[in-house]
């Protein structure tokens, strides 16, 4: 097995006299994070699902596709009169306030997340 490209070069368990047993066994305990004394250590917490620049750039994506796919439904007059630019112009006026709906769903949505992350980790 290879070490993580993160892992540190050494690391240090303390322990009393009685952890001895560590070297006579090569074997290590760890305590479950349940059993912690403090509540909150090794608890995974989530912020937020992404940067707003990321979904920025899916939505652009994702539009730009949809588009493309709108236009070819139209017939080559409508075509004409709702071309990509103007099409593109209406889905940017829309994006910044869809990035604030994602901003606000991703708050709302952080909370029960992070409760069913903590409630799997015990």
């Amino acid at each position: 097995m290879s070490a993580s490209p993160n892992a540190p070069a050494k690391l240090y368990k303390f322990v009393g006299l009685s952890g001895m047993t560590i070297l006579r066994t090569q074997t290590l305990r760890f305590t479950r994070p349940s059993d912690l004394n403090d509540p909150f250590e090794v608890r995974p917490y989530l912020e937020t699902l992404g940067r707003e620049a990321d979904w920025s750039k899916e939505f652009e994506k994702q539009f730009e596709g949809t588009v493309e796919n709108e236009l070819a439904k139209l017939t080559p007059q409508e075509r004409a009169a709702n071309g990509p630019d103007r099409l593109r112009t209406m889905v940017a006026q829309q994006q910044t306030s869809v990035m604030g709906f994602m901003g606000a769903a991703i708050g709302v949505m952080s909370a029960p997340i992070n409760a069913e992350i903590y409630r799997q980790s015990d």
